[in-house]
């Protein structure tokens, strides 16, 4: 998708827009990889991803349990459209929403990742406990 850039009148790729604004804290892993944690970050968008795995819903149907406002509730929507776990249509005077089409296979392989190390680690720490408990 591309967008204006303000007060330039160019066009650009919304991703360049988005890594524009950008600024990767140090040690970051990969710039869609920390945009996926942040949006699955708050208990509210991972909230609307449940109720979104039941069925679409509108914005106002995804508003309702949640006690936000139509605005708040686009705000979360529009991060988890970002990433692509939401897609949102037009129809008729509503918004609908939808599971997109996001993989997650770059979170889930730094979390695998995650575990094998600490895992081992714990290993490692029950070997040593067991050695030391023998002595």
């Amino acid at each position: 998708m591309t967008q204006l850039v303000a007060g330039t009148g160019r066009a650009v790729r919304r991703d360049a827009v988005d890594r524009a604004r950008y600024s990767a804290p140090i040690g970051a892993v990969s710039y869609d990889l920390d945009r996926t944690f942040f949006a699955l970050s708050d208990p509210t968008r991972r909230g609307i991803l449940e109720r979104l795995g039941r069925g679409p819903a509108t914005l106002g149907e995804l508003a309702a349990p949640f006690g936000l406002t139509l605005n708040g509730v686009k705000k979360h929507v529009g991060i988890l459209e970002e990433v692509d776990l939401v897609v949102t249509a037009k129809v008729g005077r509503a918004r609908v929403c939808r599971l997109g089409i996001a993989q997650l296979e770059g979170a889930t392989e730094w979390i695998d990742g995650y575990r094998r190390t600490w895992q081992r680690r714990l290993d490692r720490f029950g070997t040593y406990v067991e050695r030391d408990a023998g002595r």
